[in-house]
């Protein structure tokens, strides 16, 4: 499209073409052009979908993965200062465990 408005304004700086007839070439020119366009885009949305199937398709081919368990701990385990079993001693709570 560029070298078509390059070579039309040539013509119209050498008297060849009229400024009106620069116009309407360039017009066509867009309108030849458009169903190139348009295909185009469509290819791309066409090749953008396969790849959305394809990842699609390879999350349902996927093993189902078996959840794992974290290991369980006591309040005492995971509390490596003593605190809740210095805030239960402050409470009078009679199961409460020396630190």
């Amino acid at each position: 499209y560029a070298a078509v408005g390059v070579i039309g304004a040539a013509s119209a700086i050498s008297g060849n073409l009229s400024v009106g007839q620069l116009s309407c070439f360039l017009t066509y020119a867009n309108q030849y052009t458009k169903p190139f366009n348009e295909v185009t885009g469509v290819l791309t949305q066409l090749q953008t979908g396969i790849a959305a199937c394809e990842r699609v398709f390879e999350v349902l081919a996927a093993n189902d993965e078996k959840p794992v368990e974290a290991p369980k701990k006591k309040l005492l385990d995971i509390d490596p200062f003593g605190i809740a079993a210095f805030a239960v001693m402050c409470t009078g709570n009679r199961f409460a465990r020396e630190t």
